[in-house]
């Protein structure tokens, strides 16, 4: 939730679209959706912001849950499910479900879209498991386990030993860039989703020859990082993948954990030795899955965790094709999944999502839409494409490394010196920042500030905050030193930025107001300011 209450950024929900046909009761529907969020709480709970720390809060099970939209035409159902699938839920007053029946001349189409701090895959499977008449998810409540995980965040213990050294000298995240622009996309019916996405088919053979005898997210996470290096993500490649098993829980809720995989894909080893060094590397992160991949990226990151999100850019998912059916009411009722999103965490650029079944795979590439455009994801889906190809036709072979026709990712040196990095600033708010780095730090004309240069790479320290604090203020902006530490990049920067009211009533200071960065209180960094800008 830091993401979305500190920089409104909008966490992608799960989502799922299924049509129904055959006899479908819709009162028992309603009846099963009105039990679902009865039985849990984790469903019906919001999230009030009239304390300084955010609060879980248990509503009252509501008497209807499900909204009932008929629609004229079925060209306005991608619409709908493009507006269900990109909701965004007030969490301090709306329960973070949104359960809607639409209803064409000849079927219904279920949409259920679910807040990511209510649900990982595995509930939102559970969730339409239990809509269709499965009520077979334990009910155990979900605040158990927070405030379990709660209380984990100040032990040390060797899990967290095992991932500070593990990811030790982790890179920091790649810039993305675009060869292709920002162009959209069209979007049908089976593929409402907001963000790019392409998909291709793995035959049964072919998975086969690849897997052998390892697991399948060990083949598509080693495949991912390959394809990843190749667009410029880098030497190493950190790859995320969803582990429930450590919860040990069939209940609803965000159990699943995220395990980092530092793989190596350059080449010269072939992809048996890829496919066997992610197989290693899955088995060692799962002996260590205790510790919770959100105090991993605080222990690591420290405030940049808001700005930067998730440890790694790539998330593979694989997932065995979910068959829904069965009696509803007397008549058999056909279940069909016609979309479907899963949890992307904050930060992740490239999901890999492969879908098995009896005649192989789908493996659907997501790419949000911005900056990519449909060259770029098409370009990578490609690249994805031919390695599954060559590696499935010989996995001792060493040379079989088909190479990149697009960078979708650039690393700069660590310590470079290099400046400029992002193009120049292409919005007011970021070029009023850029100015005033400029001011404060005394920068040459010629010397370049790009929109993804950070304050103090380009020279800056705590000082030069205060003095470009109370620089901006004399313009009438209001910019707190504490976003300067957490928010260094200048695009980043620009997105804090508000213009200050001298006119109106001052604010109110909360009655526990939060420390500044330097441990200062704000009349004091006030007074400061006013000092350094004097000199």
């Amino acid at each position: 939730m830091l993401p979305e209450r500190l920089r409104r950024i909008a966490a992608p929900d799960l989502f799922v679209a299924l049509e129904l046909a055959g006899g479908f009761d819709a009162e028992l529907l309603e009846r099963a959706a009105v039990a679902l969020v009865g039985r849990h709480e984790v469903l019906r709970t919001v999230y009030p912001d009239d304390r300084r720390v955010p609060y879980q809060k248990v509503l009252v099970a509501p008497e209807s849950v499900v909204e009932t939209i008929r629609l004229p035409a079925a060209a306005d159902l991608a619409v709908a499910l493009r507006a269900d699938a990109a909701h965004r839920f007030d969490l301090v007053r709306e329960i973070p479900v949104r359960i809607r029946r639409y209803v064409l001349a000849e079927r219904d189409v279920l949409s259920v879209t679910v807040h990511p701090v209510a649900a990982d895959d595995r509930t939102l499977e559970l969730v339409v498991a239990e809509l269709l008449g499965d009520a077979s998810a334990s009910s155990a409540p979900y605040r158990d386990f927070a405030m379990a995980q709660v209380k984990t965040l100040t032990v040390e213990d060797d899990d967290l030993a095992y991932w500070t050294e593990r990811l030790a000298g982790l890179p920091d995240r790649a810039t993305p860039v675009s060869d292709s622009g920002a162009d959209a996309t069209a979007r049908t019916e089976t593929d409402p989703i907001p963000a790019l996405r392409r998909r291709f088919r793995v035959s049964a053979e072919g998975l086969s020859a690849l897997v052998a005898d390892a697991e399948h997210t060990d083949v598509f996470a080693a495949l991912t990082a390959r394809a990843a290096h190749e667009v410029g993500l880098g030497v190493e490649v950190a790859v995320g993948v969803a582990d429930r098993a450590h919860a040990g829980s069939e209940a609803l809720g965000n159990y699943a954990n995220y395990l980092v995989l530092r793989l190596n894909p350059t080449a010269g080893r072939t992809p048996r030795q890829l496919i066997g060094a992610a197989t290693e590397a899955r088995a060692q992160a799962q002996r260590h899955a205790g510790t919770r991949i959100e105090r991993l990226t605080h222990q690591l990151w420290g405030a940049a965790a808001v700005i930067n999100g998730a440890l790694f850019q790539v998330l593979v998912r694989v997932r065995a094709t979910v068959e829904f059916g069965g009696q509803r009411g007397g008549s058999e009722a056909s279940v069909r999944e016609l979309v479907r999103r899963g949890a992307r965490p904050h930060g992740v650029d490239v999901v890999v999502d492969v879908v098995t079944d009896a005649d192989g795979a789908t493996v659907v590439v997501e790419f949000p839409e911005r900056p990519w455009g449909g060259g770029d994801i098409d370009a990578f889906t490609a690249l994805l494409a031919r390695l599954v190809g060559t590696w499935s036709a010989g996995v001792d072979d060493p040379t079989a490394e088909p190479s990149a026709t697009v960078t979708l990712f650039s690393r700069a040196e660590l310590f470079s010196g290099e400046a400029g990095l992002g193009g120049p600033p292409d919005t007011e708010e970021e070029r009023v920042i850029a100015d005033a780095i400029r001011a404060v730090l005394e920068l040459d004309a010629d010397d370049e500030v790009g929109r993804a240069d950070t304050f103090f790479s380009l020279g800056g320290d705590s000082i030069a905050a205060l003095r470009m604090v109370t620089s901006l203020a004399e313009q009438g902006y209001a910019l707190d030193v504490q976003q300067v530490f957490e928010f260094p990049a200048i695009q980043d920067l620009a997105a804090q930025l508000s213009s200050a009211d001298s006119s109106g009533p001052a604010e109110s200071v909360p009655e526990v107001a939060p420390m500044a960065a330097s441990g200062l209180d704000p009349a004091t960094l006030a007074a400061l300011g006013k000092n350094f800008s004097a000199r």
